[in-house]
């Protein structure tokens, strides 16, 4: 059973379920992350010092995509950035970033999924950065969950998928009259009907 980082919704589905093995999916995790990683860059953007003002003007983007989706540009400034810029808090937020990214690339069991992230959760508590201080108390207090991924190495990707349909189905009809209407749009769209072609006489 998969479940983001809100322990509400956790408790009520560990009562109703609880036998499952619950899983915090990886989606959540690295977009914790990388929303400590944007903070950061906000903050340097409205630091005093001009210099690290002007490095990280227009670099939004760089920070919350994976490499392999960077323009050329953007990993040209990037790679500018970590060659010349070593003292930005954003820089050391984002080696976090990749840290934890690396762990879902890198680890293939349980054992050495929980050394890794013991160990970035170690360094990022002790980071100079406070922005990490957060994201190392959160993974810490969900690290039971977080790690069962390796356990059971499944993601809720298609529920996602699902999710996404619907709310385009929402869109287009611009609302439902009523939610037996709205249930019934999302059974012909995604039930994976054939209906027959009748001849046109």
């Amino acid at each position: 059973m998969w479940s983001d980082m809100c322990h509400g919704y956790r408790s009520a589905m560990q009562d109703e379920f609880p036998e499952a093995m619950l899983t915090i999916d990886r989606f959540h995790v690295m977009r914790l992350m990388g929303d400590a990683v944007d903070n950061v860059r906000k903050r340097e953007r409205r630091c005093r010092d001009k210099r690290k003002r002007d490095l990280l003007d227009g670099t939004r983007y760089i920070w919350l995509k994976n490499r392999e989706n960077l323009t050329a540009r953007q990993a040209a400034t990037l790679d500018e950035l970590f060659s010349s810029s070593e003292d930005l808090d954003t820089i050391i937020a984002y080696r976090y970033r990749l840290r934890l990214q690396a762990m879902y690339e890198e680890c293939m069991d349980y054992g050495s999924a929980c050394a890794f992230l013991e160990d970035l959760t170690l360094d990022m508590a002790n980071s100079t950065v406070r922005e990490m201080w957060a994201v190392a108390k959160s993974l810490t207090r969900n690290a039971v969950e977080i790690l069962n991924y390796f356990v059971s190495r499944k993601t809720n990707a298609i529920l996602e998928g699902f999710n996404s349909k619907i709310s385009i189905i929402k869109n287009r009809a611009r609302g439902f009259r009523n939610m037996e209407n709205f249930k019934n749009m999302i059974y012909f769209c995604m039930g994976g009907f054939e209906f027959p072609f009748l001849p046109i006489m």
